[in-house]
């Protein structure tokens, strides 16, 4: 039975291409298409300009980059290492090699001093407490003078910040008077 459905299928699309075969296309069309790819033709020729401004710019940028190197600067111990004198030989082979030959580098193995870094002091309580500013100061007071009240008064705070906020329904009059 499986067979059948794409034959249906088949005749439902031939159905529906057919009735919109019946078309026509727009006067004009087989001119505005060749125009197009008249002009899609001459576009390419030009196409080489690009090419020919980039490869100077990336070729100069390439020769900046290379010849302006940032050089880092020396660390103090190598500063001192290449300002100080060599150690005077006494082998015996060393008084041999003749004085015309060029010296030969020797490589010098810096080290750098470790410094140990002191740990940050810890806090037996964080954030570390301040001293008390006049307004805090001045309701200590108040609270140890009459502490029936303040609680009272912080109790009905409480209970204030538990109800919903009601915000009143704006009225804007209309402007009279002008044109």
């Amino acid at each position: 039975m499986r067979s059948n459905q794409p034959d249906e299928l088949d005749k439902l699309l031939d159905e529906a291409l057919a009735s919109y075969s019946s078309e026509e296309p727009r006067p004009g069309l087989e001119q505005r298409v060749l125009g197009r790819v008249r002009a899609a033709g001459t576009q390419r020729r030009f196409g080489w300009w690009r090419w020919a401004v980039a490869i100077p710019v990336l070729a100069s940028l390439l020769v900046v980059a290379i010849t302006h190197r940032v050089k880092p600067q020396a660390t103090i111990a190598e500063r001192t290492i290449s300002t100080a004198q060599p150690p005077a030989t006494t082998d015996a082979a060393s008084a041999e090699e003749p004085q015309a030959a060029a010296p030969r580098r020797r490589h010098r193995v810096v080290t750098r001093p470790v410094v140990a870094r002191s740990p940050l002091p810890r806090l037996s309580v964080f954030p570390r407490p301040s001293a008390l500013s006049p307004e805090e100061r001045a309701l200590v007071d108040l609270v140890a003078r009459f502490p029936d009240q303040a609680r009272e008064v912080l109790i009905e705070a409480d209970q204030r910040s538990a109800e919903p906020i009601e915000i009143r329904k704006i009225q804007i009059p209309p402007l009279t008077g002008g044109s």
